[in-house]
This record gives C-alpha cells, structure tokens and sequence, in this order.
C-alpha cells in the first residue's frame, strides 16, 4: 500500500480518496472514513505481520507487540488501565457484554435495569432480550425537552433489585450529553453497576473513566476515522460479567471471563479473549492517536446554510438516523 500523500509544512495528509470528487459528507455521526495515517499504520498487519497473537511462535511476536502499543493508546484515551480494555468486534457487541455479561453475573432472578428512551437500538434491543429471555426487568426512563434524563427520575427508579443502568454519553441524533458523572453516583449509591455507550463522545470531547465514575463504557472505533470492524469495552477493575458465546465449543475458552475463544488464551493480552482481529484493531490505535488532539470544528454560518436554514452557528447538531456497529 502507498504511503499516505502529505502536504504543506505540517505534512498534513490529503483527506480520505473516497470524498474526493463527491458530495459534501456530513453524516460522521453515522461513521468516519478511514484517515489515510490509520490505513498506513494497519497495512502492515494486513500484509507482513498476519500472524495470530496468541500463539507462540515467531510470526505472533509483532502482532502481539502491536496490540499491547494499541491497548496502551486506547487506555490512555479514556484514562483506564491497560488491563481494563476488552476489544470487541463491534460497538453492539461491546453493549451486549455490557449489559447481559452483567446482568447475567449478578445471579439475581429477577434483575431490574434501567435506561432512557433515546439509547440506541443495541442497548434498547439487548435491554429488551434480557426481560423476554431472562425474566430482568426493565425501566426505559424518558428525557426531558433537551433530550437529558433528569437525576431525579433516575433515583426515583430504582428498587432493591437494580442492578446495572445504562445511559450513553453522547446522542447520535440530537448530541445531548448527559450527566454521566451525576448519573453513575446515584447508580451507585444504589449498589448498582453503570455502563455508558460512548460511542458517539471518545475522541470528540475529553473523556476520563475515573472522572465519569463508570463500571462499563463503550468504544467503537469507526466513529474516529478508524475502520469498522473494531470496538473495545471499558471493564473497571472488579466487574464480573458472563461470557459472550452462542456456545462453548470444543477447545473453546473464555479469556478472563469475558469472550468466548476458539484458540488457547495464555498469551492474549490481559482482558482479552479470541485473539483480535489486529488490522482493524491498529485502525482504533492510530486512531486514538488522532483523536488524542482532534482539529478545530468549523461551524457552519447560519446566514449562508443551504435552503435558507436558520439554525444557529452554535446549536448542536448531527444527522437523524445514524444507525452504528
């Protein structure tokens, strides 16, 4: 693969082939092209170092390398520790091991969770599972008119059998952020477990797990110019969830307790599971790298939208439907 083209005196790189010569793309809430630096860094790993990180032999010794580098920079994104990152083929499947690896771990018969009703499908949907396939119980909190869930309706929520809330960071429609911070003491004032889906505020506002006071949060590396395909979950020290597997197949073992994996995991990296797909994993690595110092957003001046739109220069905004994962 070339290397990616760079100008100007900061070497800036040329944006991503696929918008050259098309429309205006405004749809990054829904994904991000791949910045040409993140295709630069996987290509190798695509190529040369296509061995499984988990075996023992020579050709595992760069994969291996590489992800411990990758787990590094994603921890140091959100402010975790590197044996606190479980990576995921996907922000719904790092939703999924949230909500059900807890709920099912907490061994109560009836679990309660709660969430608010502008979550997105992968945790609305799972939410939804879970009472029909394993008697929880469920409260979807509504939002007031900015689109936030009130503290007080949250605390008002819970009985003696909550046991995880779940409430993203940021909306992929209207781009409300919510009182995360707030939200996670009352959870666990209440004993409760906190997972937040953070997939549309990594790399676009700074986020520090220890600040946010979450149990579990969600990453998903397509919405900060890395490809799609690659996810990591957020597990705080401590946290028990069940395995994710349809079953347990022959020489099939689940990593620390978390994925299932079709190969021995003595040498994956701490919380890890089957080995990880290590090009798209690279792609969050170059990715968090970006994001670390991410460029000014230019706003778009009201007086000369398209079609007369009248929408201020400072309102939040993104598209509607941006479905993700």
């Amino acid at each position: 693969m070339p290397r990616a083209r760079r100008e100007g005196p900061g070497k800036r790189p040329y944006a991503a082939p696929g918008l050259a010569g098309g429309p205006v793309y405004l749809d990054y809430n829904a994904t991000t092209p791949v910045d040409p630096r993140v295709a630069e860094a996987m290509w190798p790993h695509v190529t040369d170092f296509f061995g499984n990180p988990s075996s023992s032999h020579s050709f595992s010794q760069e994969p291996r390398r590489a992800l411990v580098e990758a787990r590094a920079q994603v921890t140091g994104l959100i402010g975790a520790r590197t044996r606190e990152i479980v990576f995921t083929g996907s922000g719904s499947e790092a939703d999924l091991l949230a909500l059900r690896g807890a709920v099912l771990a907490s061994g109560r018969p009836h679990p309660h969770v709660i969430t608010q009703a502008t979550e997105h499908p992968a945790v609305l949907e799972t939410c939804r599972a879970l009472e029909r396939l394993h008697g929880a119980r469920l409260t979807v909190l509504p939002v007031d008119g900015d689109g936030l869930v009130e503290p007080a309706a949250l605390a008002a929520a819970f009985t003696e059998d909550t046991v995880l809330v779940s409430v993203m960071a940021a909306n992929n429609e209207t781009g409300a952020l919510q009182p995360v911070t707030e939200l996670a003491a009352l959870a666990h004032e209440q004993g409760a477990l906190f997972h937040c889906d953070a997939a549309q505020a990594v790399g676009k506002i700074p986020l520090d797990v220890g600040e946010l006071g979450v149990d579990l949060l969600t990453i998903v590396g397509h919405k900060m110019y890395a490809p799609k395909g690659a996810a990591a979950l957020y597990v705080r020290d401590g946290v028990r969830l069940k395995p994710v597997g349809l079953q347990r197949r022959a020489g099939a073992r689940p990593a620390r307790g978390r994925r299932t994996s079709p190969c021995p995991s003595h040498s994956a990296p701490p919380h890890s599971s089957r080995p990880p797909n290590s090009p798209t994993v690279l792609g969050p690595r170059a990715g968090a790298v970006l994001s670390a110092a991410p460029p000014p957003i230019r706003r778009v001046n009201h007086e000369t939208s398209p079609k007369g739109s009248s929408r201020s220069p400072d309102a939040r905004s993104s598209t509607r439907g941006a479905r993700r994962k």
